[in-house]
């Protein structure tokens, strides 16, 4: 388990000291830095340790925030800025417009031009039902896809591929950001309580018996196909 102590390091200009939370994971050392400052009276006479009640309050409340992160992950073979980076980052919601885009712009790159139209158009139908261009992943509830799908019921093949294209960006995006292995699961699946239903079926005519008769029975005239040297006067 990583060490998480609040430190500071040298004095600024202003005779004001920054305040950090320092990782130590694996003998390597990693700050986070706060919004918290310190003068010399806040610090201990050898300025080694932070005495400020207040700076001392808020930061302990902090690094508890950070070790009930890390209680929910095996970090021990964590690097610190591996630490650092999971802690900053920890319930950070990110854009799956964004994402989605990057994602279309890989499939265009990798001369898949025609399959990256019917995401772009998926992604701009979801834009448009949501009500902006940046649909965040934390909106991307089985409540909204569900009632994102139900808008492209009166569609024949739409209600289909466009739920479609949107989840495999949503998997895409899950591989990325998500490390089983490690317990690292920042994007959860509501695709998993999502029914995508079937593209309609165009209905198949039968061609009247009459007309099949009528076709066959057809004599061709052979005489249009005759040339002229071929004929015996």
């Amino acid at each position: 388990m990583a060490t998480l102590k609040a430190i500071v390091k040298s004095r600024t200009r202003n005779g004001m000291y920054n305040v950090y939370i320092r990782i130590t994971q694996n003998r390597q050392f990693a700050y986070v830095r706060t919004s918290w400052m310190v003068n010399d009276k806040g610090l201990s006479d050898d300025k080694k340790d932070i005495i400020d009640p207040f700076v001392i309050q808020q930061t302990s409340i902090l690094i508890e925030k950070f070790y009930n992160m890390l209680n929910q992950v095996d970090a021990s073979t964590w690097s610190a800025n591996e630490v650092l980076t999971y802690v900053t980052d920890y319930g950070k919601d990110l854009s799956f417009s964004d994402y989605a885009r990057a994602h279309i712009e890989k499939l265009i790159k990798r001369g898949q031009e025609r399959t990256s139209r019917n995401y772009k158009w998926s992604l701009q139908h979801m834009e448009r039902f949501a009500g902006t261009d940046n649909i965040m992943f934390s909106r991307l509830t089985s409540a909204f896809l569900n009632r994102w799908i139900e808008s492209l019921s009166t569609t024949t093949r739409s209600k289909e591929q466009y739920p479609v294209c949107m989840r495999e960006v949503y998997k895409a995006a899950r591989r990325e950001f998500n490390d089983e292995e490690r317990g690292i699961l920042k994007l959860k699946n509501p695709w998993s309580n999502v029914t995508i239903p079937r593209s309609d079926v165009p209905e198949k005519r039968a061609i009247p018996a009459s007309k099949l008769r009528a076709f066959f029975n057809v004599v061709p005239d052979r005489s249009k196909f005759t040339h002229p040297l071929m004929e015996v006067g």
